[in-house]
């Protein structure tokens, strides 16, 4: 079996309301009004590689997403736990990948 891996420009996608991009602009402002209610239980990483993260507490569980630099201003309110590195975002795009491969792998 041949796997084709196609790189599609995220601005053009859309369910015909909005835009991937549009849809994580939203998300990232919902994210940030979110922790800006409740700054002590939020917290954020350095940028590193173009990326940080942002967590919450959210008892019992907790959310955290990674967010593109551009937006790093949208989260001033937030401090950075120097306990959580960045480093990650490049080794969880290649595990996934390699799950979501083994997985179709598996189906046929």
């Amino acid at each position: 079996m041949t796997k084709v891996i196609v790189e599609i420009d995220s601005k053009n996608v859309n369910d015909g309301y909005y835009t991937m991009d549009e849809l994580y602009d939203n998300m990232y402002a919902m994210l940030a009004m979110l922790t800006s209610n409740n700054p002590v239980a939020s917290w954020k990483t350095n940028v590193c590689n173009g990326w940080f993260i942002v967590g919450m507490q959210l008892y019992p569980k907790s959310i955290k997403f990674h967010v593109k630099e551009k937006y790093y201003s949208w989260f001033k309110h937030v401090n950075v736990n120097d306990n959580v590195q960045c480093n990650c975002l490049q080794e969880d795009v290649v595990n996934n990948m390699k799950m979501a491969a083994s997985c179709s792998d598996n189906s046929s």
